[in-house]
């Protein structure tokens, strides 16, 4: 598929997906048959099949011939794939932030044990990365420089992951860091400067290096358990704002 076909693909994609999410096209509605979509979004068939293929795939459509195109209900049948644009789409705020919560101790338990992994698994070259990352990190924290933090953030729990050699844990986390890669985007604001964040940084460094997974575990959970508590409040208090207070 050509650039301009695949972006094209891409919106139309992005549209139907805000749609079915916002509750425009409820679980069960038929769309519109492929001729009247393609005319809508002023392109061709092939490239709106294209879109089409990728809800279908995310589990948001079905697509039977001679059936039409029914949507599917999300909520029953998707997959962790559409916690991104979920947690940025949707319009049910009260279930929006209720999912970010269970997403704040999924994030934590994975984190727990890729560390612990990484204590047991890291080579020399993992140890490595991970302090020199850490060191950078400490450097932006004291610098206050907010967006260096979130990119430099995902960059460590990115080492950490590596340093557990483990294809398991590597796949989940994929999928974990593109959701909090595409909602910080959004809410950037959400990323809680912890005071103790250099003293976690290097806690968990010392721990893989001595091979301490309980420890570096230990570390992972006091540190987010503290973070994420934070984070809960600003949550609840997001969730009890009007719509139009609340977006970030």
């Amino acid at each position: 598929m050509a650039t301009k076909q695949r972006h094209i693909a891409d919106e139309v994609f992005r549209d139907l997906l805000k749609k079915i999410l916002d509750g425009v096209y409820p679980s069960g509605t038929r769309l519109p048959p492929e001729r009247e979509l393609a005319s809508h979004y002023s392109t061709n068939r092939n490239t709106l099949r294209e879109a089409l293929r990728r809800l279908e795939q995310s589990n948001l459509l079905s697509v039977r011939q001679g059936q039409g195109i029914t949507v599917v209900d999300y909520r029953q049948y998707g997959t962790i794939d559409l916690l991104g644009y979920f947690l940025v789409d949707s319009s049910s705020s009260q279930e929006k932030f209720k999912v970010l919560e269970d997403l704040l101790l999924l994030r934590r338990q994975v984190l727990e044990n890729a560390v612990s992994l990484a204590a047991e698994r890291a080579e020399p070259a993992d140890i490595s990365r991970i302090r020199n990352l850490a060191v950078t990190l400490t450097a932006t924290y004291e610098a206050k420089n907010h967006q260096g933090l979130i990119r430099g953030d995902i960059d460590f729990v990115d080492a950490i992951v590596d340093a557990s050699h483990s294809l398991a844990v590597r796949w989940v986390a994929n999928t974990l860091m593109t959701v909090y890669e595409r909602f910080a985007e959004s809410a950037h604001a959400m990323w809680i400067m912890e005071e103790t964040y250099p003293v976690y940084l290097s806690a968990v460094c010392d721990h893989i290096e001595s091979g301490q997974a309980d420890r570096a575990a230990a570390s992972v959970q006091s540190y987010f358990n503290r973070v994420d508590a934070r984070l809960v409040e600003i949550i609840d208090k997001l969730s009890k704002l009007p719509p139009h207070e609340g977006k970030q």
